[in-house]
């Protein structure tokens, strides 16, 4: 939602991800500054994203 923005600050945290179902403003600036945007929804996104980070990139399997 909109009033994650200010925890997506660049300088203040060194990764950044939102799950599929995040809102449009949020999925910009994420794409705006590196961030991973994840395709699953809710928690399950965010465990993709996270994955994708500390897998380089990989699949998890």
């Amino acid at each position: 939602a909109f009033n994650d923005l200010p925890m997506f600050d660049p300088q203040l945290c060194g990764a950044m991800v939102c799950p599929g179902n995040a809102d449009e403003i949020t999925k910009a600036h994420l794409r705006a500054h590196g961030g991973v945007l994840a395709e699953s929804e809710y928690s399950w996104g965010v465990i993709e994203g996270v994955g994708r980070i500390l897998n380089d990139g990989e699949e998890l399997v």
